[in-house]
């Protein structure tokens, strides 16, 4: 229900708009990519106006719009087209990972690191933030690594990445931290 998600928006936002460590806020996590591109445009509207009206200042506060499991460029321009310049100090939250769907589980270890250099473009032509990505590839990725060893192909990877996403505007967050050290991919 999106007029509740909104009102815990501002119970969290109305909570928090005195605190200066607060610098973004994230107005959903990994929307359903079934809702409608422009029912999700206007729930993020009224997200943007909620921060606002709680006091979270666009001089102040970014806020964090998911683009889950949608091709970026549409959605970017489908949110141009419904608000101009209207919302100010906003990005849009990916999630690149490399180990999901078909598509990353196929390419190989060249394809992961070209497909890693081509975000670039997209990093610099919209707002954006990086809200999650790792070092898991997909298994032929590790078919394909001719004679790299496992660590050599965690930090060519790791290069790469840190390279591209160091170009959004908003920054990049490893996803996740884990305690066992055999799992490199989840562990920076």
């Amino acid at each position: 229900d999106m007029d509740l998600s909104l009102r815990a928006l501002e119970v969290l936002c109305t909570r928090y708009s005195a605190r200066a460590c607060v610098t973004g806020v994230a107005v959903c996590n990994e929307p359903s990519n079934e809702t409608p591109l422009v029912r999700l445009c206007e729930y993020y509207g009224r997200a943007m106006d909620t921060i606002r009206r709680c006091g979270m200042p666009p001089s102040r506060v970014a806020a964090l719009l998911p683009v889950f499991q949608r091709p970026e460029d549409k959605f970017a321009k489908k949110w141009k087209a419904m608000f101009g310049d209207t919302h100010k100090n906003f990005c849009f939250d990916v999630h690149c990972y490399h180990c999901f769907e078909n598509e990353f589980n196929g390419k190989t270890f060249a394809q992961q690191l070209r497909h890693t250099e081509a975000n670039e473009r997209m990093f610099q032509e919209y707002p954006m933030v990086v809200g999650e990505w790792s070092l898991a590839l997909g298994p032929t990725a590790w078919s394909t690594r001719g004679s790299m060893t496992e660590g050599e192909v965690y930090r060519l990877f790791g290069r790469a990445q840190l390279a591209a996403y160091g170009r959004a505007s908003h920054g990049h967050f490893f996803w996740n931290w884990s305690e066992r050290r055999e799992t490199v991919e989840w562990n920076f």
